[in-house]
């Protein structure tokens, strides 16, 4: 079966999807820079916050509050230390 969705936010990936030579990893293109590498966390997270509130309404701190949540489940972010 072939892998759809992105390790970094969740989304669906079907084409431009990039993938980490490291860590074998597959990132869509809303989070990699043009040159295919991850952009920071803290960027995707605002990204992310921004989208939730512009296109389902949500209030900051929920929006927030869910991002955080479920990047923290993602491949790329699991391990990190610090929310």
């Amino acid at each position: 079966m072939c892998k759809i969705s992105c390790d970094s936010c969740g989304r669906s990936i079907r084409q431009d999807k990039f993938k980490d030579k490291a860590t074998g990893m597959e990132y869509c293109k809303s989070c990699c820079t043009r040159s295919g590498q991850l952009k920071p966390y803290e960027e995707i997270k605002n990204e992310l916050v921004k989208f939730y509130m512009e296109f389902y309404d949500y209030p900051k701190s929920a929006a927030e509050k869910f991002v955080i949540s479920k990047l923290k489940s993602m491949p790329a972010w699991e391990k990190r230390e610090y929310y």
